[in-house]
């Protein structure tokens, strides 16, 4: 199993690596293009964080283990909205003055709501699959219209300064996207092998170990640049980041991982880990929620009752669970 442990973090430490590669050279591709800095900046900044998951999902789909792909979705949803914010918040405050996060918070109530209803039948079949690509599709029609009619919101703003940061000439662009694709692929199946392989040992099965430990480190990369953020005053971003990974996650990871191989919906992930992320997202909103308010404060003291809210969360399903090496 040692050999699992050490390619299990080798392959983590690249997975990061070609994705913040793959990230930057198509921002700077993009922003070539003629895109508008703002939609560069969100759209393809924002989706992009979640791009080790979605590698993650379609390798482990196309090797059979979609319980691995979906698990790691969803938990990696549930690291972003409770550990990421709630670690954010803690070296902020993490004050939120776009009306665009919040709208956006409420379309993930709304993601999570219709994943719900299609893992009622305990199956996430490829039409189930289908439908959730569509709902990304249309989840990104919704966004570039309202980047375009909200010129003043703080958060596309504050995305296309990032964006143009990213500035390089179009030749490294595109090899840093050649590079990261590469690399992104091989570190995925190299992670996929060893998670499967220390779910052997473990006795733990694949949702589990998608669920925490290729969860927290497809999603923790997230942790340093959110702070960055946070430091450079960025805290619209922060938000967006998180909220933009969690629908990409929940709707075009999980969509096109189930449509290349279909899953069964274990009874603890509908009545135990969908329902937490539910919460977790409610939570966010109300903190979030402005009415009447120019601007909206996720405190310290929120923010360690998240990191708490997760804690105790991994403590219930850890302790579901008996674990005997070897299998």
């Amino acid at each position: 199993m040692i050999y699992s442990v050490v390619a299990f973090f080798l392959a983590l430490a690249l997975l990061t690596w070609s994705a913040d590669r793959l990230v930057d050279g198509t921002v700077a591709a993009a922003a070539h293009s003629g895109m508008s800095p703002r939609l560069v900046g969100l759209l393809v900044g924002g989706f992009g964080a979640a791009a080790p998951e979605l590698a993650v999902g379609v390798v482990a789909a196309l090797a059979e283990s979609p319980s691995l792909a979906v698990g790691t979705a969803w938990g990696a949803n549930m690291v972003l909205l409770s550990l990421i914010v709630g670690s954010a918040a803690l070296a902020g405050p993490l004050v939120v003055r776009s009306g665009l996060v919040t709208r956006e918070l409420m379309v993930l109530a709304v993601a999570i709501g219709l994943t719900a209803l299609l893992a009622l039948d305990r199956e996430l079949s490829r039409w189930d699959g289908l439908g959730l690509l569509v709902a990304f599709s249309l989840l990104l029609g919704w966004t570039v219209r309202q980047i375009r009619r909200s010129p003043h919101d703080p958060l596309p703003n504050e995305a296309a300064q990032g964006a143009q940061a990213l500035a390089m000439p179009a030749w490294r662009a595109w090899a840093w996207i050649a590079l990261g694709v590469i690399v992104l692929a091989a570190s995925a199946r190299l992670l996929v092998w060893a998670a499967a392989d220390m779910a052997h040992w473990l006795g733990a099965g694949e949702w589990l170990v998608g669920l925490t430990a290729m969860a927290a480190g497809t999603a923790l990369p997230e942790l340093v640049a959110c702070v960055a953020l946070i430091r450079r005053g960025m805290s619209d971003l922060v938000l967006g980041h998180v909220v933009g990974a969690s629908l990409f996650n929940l709707l075009a990871v999980v969509g096109l991982a189930v449509l290349l191989t279909p899953v069964g919906i274990e009874y603890a992930a509908l009545h135990r880990d969908l329902p937490a992320m539910a919460g977790l997202t409610l939570a966010l909103i109300v903190l979030a929620w402005r009415p009447g308010r120019r601007a909206a404060r996720v405190q310290p003291w929120a923010g360690a009752l998240l990191l708490a809210a997760y804690v105790a969360y991994l403590g219930w399903v850890l302790g579901g669970y008996g674990f005997s090496a070897g299998g």
